[in-house]
């Protein structure tokens, strides 16, 4: 073998080793954090104060316009309190107390990852439009049939369904909380199934 061949395929396998632990280490930049005891997982969904090389290549490649993490902290969820998968198909309750964030919203999600089509055009709820109870309790309908009071429709289609819940601007403790991923949040959503057909 020539010298041109032997520096050429170790140049190659340097690329191809370099370019593939450099997509690995990018792709950890996207891992979620479970939130203790609260069903619900934290997603990427902002970037640190003080962003490495490695997660600036990951906003560059994922989401350029991604918000800093005490902007917008993402959880999502796939199951009930039992540890249940979530169908378009059952009737749930979505109650919680007043978020630790300046603003919120949930928002549901079919297994395509888009919004579930409904004749109302509802797609979640929000600290502006959900209605309260005393102490600025909420309650929300997860159903695909109409409820009294605030309900987001999970249309007609049987599908697994997920939950996205959005705190923009949270508090210190909601950062640091899912940051370090120590005891839940306190006072997130619970998510009840109430029926099934």
């Amino acid at each position: 073998m020539s010298l041109v061949s032997k520096l050429f395929f170790s140049l190659a396998a340097a690329l191809v080793l370099g370019g593939g632990s450099a997509v690995l280490a990018l792709m950890a930049q996207q891992e979620t954090v479970a939130v203790s005891n609260t069903g619900w997982v934290a997603q990427p969904a902002g970037i640190s104060d003080t962003p490495g090389p490695y997660e600036r290549a990951s906003i560059v490649f994922g989401d350029p316009l991604a918000p800093a993490t005490r902007e917008l902290v993402m959880l999502t969820r796939a199951a009930d309190e039992a540890g249940n998968a979530l169908s378009s198909a059952c009737h749930y309750t979505i109650t919680g107390r007043p978020l630790p964030a300046t603003w919120w919203s949930v928002t549901a999600y079919g297994e395509n990852g888009q919004l579930i089509p409904n004749t109302l055009d509802k797609y979640g709820f929000n600290s502006g439009n959900v209605a309260r109870q005393s102490g600025g309790k909420f309650s929300i309908h997860l159903a695909p049939t109409p409820r009294a009071g605030d309900r987001i429709p999970t249309g007609s289609v049987s599908q697994p369904i997920s939950l996205a819940l959005r705190l923009y601007r949270p508090d210190e403790i909601a950062q640091s909380t899912i940051a370090q991923s120590t005891a839940g949040l306190p006072d997130l959503p619970r998510v009840d199934k109430v029926s099934c057909p």
